[in-house]
């Protein structure tokens, strides 16, 4: 097992960037967007925050759908759009996503990330996203990715 923390993975300690698995990387991904149920793409696109996501609950029924910054599909949802691309999604009152600051540019994603068979893929608190389960990646440079979680998946090895 490796255990690396506190690199920058395709950023800087003066851009903007997201703190997943406790590095920091311009981008995360995870699932495939039209493959898997689930999906999440967060980039960091002329120094604001960009997302788009699909996003289940603990008991897989589909919440919302939010395709860069912008809802597309969900019911009772409310989205605040903040300063630099941030955003936060409430249904029904309660937060269930969120962006939560690390240090003065470095946010970490605040949401508990399902699949439809209410599979825990990925979890954000305050302090970290950890990932669970791939496919992943973690940091983009042109077309390449940093770090790649289960490169031996099928779906990771066709051409994107």
């Amino acid at each position: 097992m490796v255990f690396i923390e506190n690199n920058y993975i395709f950023s800087s300690p003066e851009e903007n960037s997201y703190f997943v698995s406790s590095n920091y990387t311009n981008y995360i991904e995870l699932g495939y967007d039209g493959i898997d149920d689930y999906y999440l793409k967060a980039t960091v696109l002329n120094n604001k925050y960009n997302l788009s996501i699909n996003m289940y609950d603990e008991n897989g029924e589909f919440l919302f759908e939010v395709k860069n910054n912008v809802l597309i599909n969900g019911e009772n949802c409310d989205v605040i759009n903040y300063d630099r691309g941030i955003i936060e999604i409430i249904i029904n009152n309660v937060t269930i996503l969120n962006y939560s600051p690390i240090e003065n540019n470095t946010m970490v994603i605040v949401c508990d990330i399902y699949d439809k068979n209410g599979d825990l893929i990925a979890r954000g608190t305050d302090e970290n996203f950890l990932i669970f389960k791939g496919p992943a990646r973690i940091g983009k440079k042109d077309n390449e990715y940093g770090i790649i979680i289960n490169p031996n998946d099928i779906r990771s090895m066709r051409a994107r």
